[in-house]
């Protein structure tokens, strides 16, 4: 699948965006997380532009967008003070790497 903003995945016929190089830089918020997912924050969040007051326009869903990086532990890295960081890695994004359902590898 091709957008006009980033290439979310890996397409047969050209490059590939990794969570490192995807434009949108936009992730889940922590403080909506399960509480028992090993990158879950405590706390509320404050941000009046948050991702989790968004509703998906492609699935209908609260709390994301169709392009939402989702917190996984192969991408994400929790290092000291409980700071989130992405992972060194190359392999191209997939659809387990974003929060929408609908999202495909196509």
């Amino acid at each position: 699948m091709k957008s006009s903003i980033c290439h979310y995945v890996s397409s047969p016929d050209g490059p590939a965006d990794t969570a490192r190089t995807c434009p949108l830089k936009q992730t889940q918020c922590r403080w909506s997380l399960r509480e028992d997912h090993p990158f879950f924050e405590a706390g509320q969040c404050v941000s009046a532009t948050c991702v989790h007051k968004q509703t998906c326009n492609t699935c209908g869903l609260p709390g994301h967008l169709y392009g939402t990086q989702a917190f996984t532990s192969h991408r994400w890295n929790l290092i000291n003070k409980g700071r989130l960081v992405r992972k060194q890695t190359t392999r191209p994004l997939c659809k387990a790497d974003f929060v929408c359902a609908l999202m495909t590898d196509l």
